[in-house]
């Protein structure tokens, strides 16, 4: 059963829009944020994916599952969301070319798909739009670090505009917002961003595309980080560990390089973590 959360950026939102007697603009935003987030639900589970978790956010929502994405089920995954916001906004637009009175009924709900279509798709990290240039991206782990540091510099730019509307009529929306940039691009555990990238476990690899399976030679002396960055999610791997004089300390598998995920200092030497391991 999947569950349903709500972020407290989301909380804060709500309680905005309800003091400022905004509660139809409330409801249509709650109902299109729902409909963005069950395009995304839908797309994951036509590419076989089990979901666990709804964080429900003002620009869409996050979700979790019990599997990591794919390359190109995660830019469609990711697309999903923005492009059901358009298509609805295209057909509002046809309800008021047929039925021109509906016009006043349907403009909020209009601007709401667009505006969550339009700012999704934002090169920022964790917004649909970062996520479509990280399922590109062949080194994720630079990619995902530099999608974050947008979402920080995205958020600045927001608390700018929040600080200039006070001079004229402040907008408190660009404040909210800013404030969920900057959580979205900084939380998140450590195991947790790993884990995001660094799909190479055999369980999730979609074999009805040809998957390369690739052994190499590292040295304990190389730190975990380095070595999970020399991986590639689009291939299996068996890794030999030698030490200085070319002795086999060990061989990982995929369920070894799992478990690596799950180790707390990503910048210690393989050498002090083969224990761990076994």
């Amino acid at each position: 059963m999947i569950k349903l959360r709500i972020h407290p950026v989301f909380l804060l939102l709500c309680v905005y829009l309800a003091c400022i007697a905004k509660l139809e603009l409330l409801a249509i935003t709650l109902t299109c944020a729902l409909i963005h987030e069950a395009s995304h639900a839908l797309a994951a589970k036509f590419f076989g994916y089990r979901l666990n978790v709804i964080n429900l956010m003002p620009y869409g929502a996050v979700i979790t599952g019990e599997e990591n994405l794919q390359s190109n089920d995660a830019f469609f995954i990711a697309v999903a969301g923005p492009l059901v916001n358009l298509l609805l906004a295209v057909i509002t637009m046809a309800l008021w070319w047929a039925f021109p009175a509906v016009y006043p009924y349907t403009i909020t709900f209009f601007r709401v798909n667009i505006s969550l279509a339009l700012f999704n798709l934002l090169p920022f990290y964790p917004l649909d739009g970062g996520r479509i240039i990280l399922s590109f991206s062949k080194n994720k782990l630079i990619a995902l670090k530099r999608l974050r540091l947008a979402g920080i510099v995205g958020s600045v730019i927001f608390i700018a505009l929040f600080v200039v509307s006070a001079f004229f009529k402040i907008n408190y929306s660009l404040g909210i917002t800013s404030i969920m940039l900057f959580f979205g691009a900084t939380s998140g555990a450590e195991k947790q961003k790993y884990v995001e990238i660094c799909s190479f476990l055999s369980d999730f690899k979609d074999y009805r595309r040809p998957v390369e399976r690739r052994e190499i030679i590292v040295n304990s002396n190389i730190t975990l980080h380095r070595l999970i960055m020399s991986l590639s999610s689009k291939k299996l791997y068996t890794v030999q560990v030698v030490d200085n004089f070319m002795n086999t300390l060990c061989i990982l598998e995929n369920g070894e390089l799992d478990r690596l995920l799950s180790y707390p200092d990503k910048k210690e030497r393989i050498a002090n973590i083969i224990p761990f391991i076994n």
